[in-house]
């Protein structure tokens, strides 16, 4: 009888001192109030300027479905930050045949697998492009676990680009794409010629 109490006082001792994995709580994002606060913040001196441009080297589009699809580029990395008032995102001759898709359980392994690793540090940027305002769907928290999991230590989120847009609305109906029969709202894209 002595052992019996002996061996539960043990185990509950056991199952007190065992570590607990923190759980992050799936909290919806929502872009529009996260850019104001991070706008404050940037006014108030709280924090240095981002590095310009719309595009990392991994990049994750989060569609009105929350279907994810991802998609990599070069990138060159910025030297200097110059912060435009109203920065229009360039166009990179984006296809459809370029994006991806993701299923939503697997994002994590996906992304360890296929983001570029920087040498001197342990990742480059991703970044994660939704089309609506309120990131609510299975696939964004899993992100966000993969991020908080791995510790990626830049990433950005924000809303899609009107190019990714049209590029994903090509990609998800399988029909030819020709960025040249496309009629870009110039106020919203920039073209280098």
């Amino acid at each position: 009888m002595k052992k019996s109490y002996l061996l539960i006082v043990f185990i509950s001792f056991f199952l007190l001192n065992c570590e607990k994995k923190e759980e992050v709580a799936n909290v919806p994002y929502i872009i529009s109030k996260e850019e104001r606060e991070f706008k404050k913040r940037l006014e108030e001196g709280n924090i240095p300027p981002p590095p310009t441009g719309f595009y990392g080297s991994s990049n994750v589009i989060i569609d009105k479905e929350g279907e994810l699809y991802f998609y990599q580029r070069t990138y060159y990395g910025v030297l200097g930050c110059i912060v435009e008032e109203n920065p229009l995102p360039e166009f990179i001759n984006l296809q459809p045949k370029d994006l991806v898709k993701i299923p939503s359980t697997a994002v994590g392994d996906f992304l360890k697998e296929n983001t570029v690793k920087n040498p001197r540090e342990k990742w480059e940027h991703l970044i994660v492009a939704c089309q609506l305002d309120t990131l609510k769907s299975e696939g964004f928290f899993n992100i966000m676990h993969f991020l908080r999991d791995n510790q990626v230590p830049i990433y950005l989120i924000r809303r899609t680009t009107q190019e990714e847009d049209v590029v994903l609305k090509f990609k998800e109906s399988n029909v030819f794409y020709d960025s040249d029969s496309i009629q870009w709202d110039k106020s919203r894209i920039r073209f280098f010629e």
